[in-house]
């Protein structure tokens, strides 16, 4: 029985234990390389998940826009007046040349133009003139009058003030001897009194002796009267005022010069009425005057740098007003446009900073999203396609190039 324990089972040789001897050198470890086939399946292997991934990141990870287009905003040159388009010496520019601006390369002149409003107002304002020159000269004339009234007035006040010290000094002299008779009188009348007291002289001697003194203080008295009145009188004149029992305050000069002063007044005002008027009828004319000359000659040109794209109009032609003249794109403004679909649609915003790439180009350009159109489009599929419109910079390379109609992508 214990023989047949083992049966069925294999039979292995027992492990033998070694010891190994306490000198003998340590055992080394070989790191062993995987064959060459081997290593170039691994290296196959990584590229294509790299080729995937990047594949996966162009396809689900960046948003790009590969057919976008470079071109500027496209305006339209119209004629402002009816007229024949005339250009300078040089001739009309080439197509594609770039336009400066506030610079005409053509001009539309209408030789039959209204100047009716003009020629009236001209009229009218030389017609204020003439009224004008008519005051003036009417004023002259009075000034003239008014001097030599002012000339005779001051004549006739000097003579009126020597007249008047020549009868104040004969009144002086008048009063001079009514104070002499007045002395004598009262001196007569002292002695007659004296000589009553010692009954010399009889009472009717000495009352017509008082009757004398009286009749000599009322003549003095009446002298220092006329005196003063004469002053007064003097007084007054040297002020310019006249004044007497047979004349009144203002002479004859004097009134002529005051009326033509009055009449002289009257017309400055007049004057200043016509200078008005002048002044606005000047301005009516000047307005008149532009805008003769803008029915009569228009300039054309563009107001920011552009790019002639199509001469419409051929000069020595009558072109009517709004008219299409020529066609260009303004270089200060340059735009990218770009069909999208409905995935990379859903993740731009307006304002969004973006990166267009020229064909041919290594550089980038930069600018943002300026706005995000309804479809306008479908692809092959039937999908809808959304417009994008972005703004690139307008300091940049394609500004100051002017650069329109370049293919290239878009990257957000």
């Amino acid at each position: 029985m214990p023989n047949d324990l083992g049966r069925g089972f294999p039979r292995h040789p027992a492990p033998q234990v070694v010891c190994a001897s306490p000198t003998a050198p340590p055992r080394r470890f070989r790191l062993r390389m995987p064959p060459t086939g081997q290593m170039l399946r691994i290296g196959i292997g990584a590229l294509l998940v790299l080729l995937a991934g990047l594949f996966l990141h162009d396809r689900f990870g960046r948003i790009e826009a590969s057919q976008a287009m470079l071109h500027g905003i496209a305006q339209s040159l119209r004629a402002p007046i009816d007229g024949t388009l005339t250009v300078p010496g040089m001739g009309l520019p080439a197509i594609g040349s770039i336009l400066e601006p506030a610079v005409p390369y053509a001009s539309v002149i209408n030789p039959r133009a209204e100047d009716r409003p003009l020629r009236e107002a001209t009229t009218q304002l030389r017609m204020a003139e003439a009224e004008r020159d008519a005051l003036r000269a009417r004023i002259a004339a009075l000034t003239a009058e008014m001097n030599a009234a002012e000339r005779q007035a001051g004549a006739f006040r000097h003579a009126r003030a020597g007249t008047l010290d020549a009868r104040v000094a004969e009144a002086e002299n008048a009063l001079a001897a009514a104070d002499a008779r007045l002395r004598e009188a009262e001196t007569a009348l002292r002695r007659g009194q004296m000589l009553a007291q010692a009954g010399v002289v009889a009472g009717a001697a000495l009352d017509q002796t008082r009757r004398a003194q009286q009749v000599a203080t009322s003549d003095r008295q009446a002298a220092a009267n006329r005196l003063a009145a004469l002053r007064t009188e003097l007084n007054a004149a040297s002020g310019g005022v006249f004044a007497s029992d047979n004349a009144n305050d203002r002479s004859a000069s004097q009134q002529a010069r005051d009326r033509l002063g009055l009449m002289a007044a009257e017309l400055n005002q007049q004057l200043a009425g016509h200078e008005a008027r002048i002044a606005g009828l000047a301005d009516q004319r000047r307005a008149e005057e532009a805008r003769f000359a803008q029915a009569r000659e228009a300039p054309l040109h563009v107001g920011a740098q552009a790019r002639l794209l199509r001469q419409l109009a051929q000069p020595g032609e009558h072109v009517r007003q709004g008219q299409e003249i020529a066609q260009f794109v303004d270089c200060a403004n340059p735009v990218v446009t770009a069909q999208v679909d409905g995935r990379v649609f859903r993740s731009l915003r307006l304002g969004q900073p973006a990166q267009f790439q020229a064909a041919g180009e290594s550089a980038w350009q930069h600018g943002n999203v300026a706005a995000l159109m309804a479809p306008a489009a479908t692809a092959e599929r039937g999908t809808p396609l959304f417009e994008v419109i972005m703004r690139l910079d307008p300091h940049g390379p394609a500004a100051r190039g002017c650069e329109t109609a370049r293919l290239g992508r878009l990257s957000f």
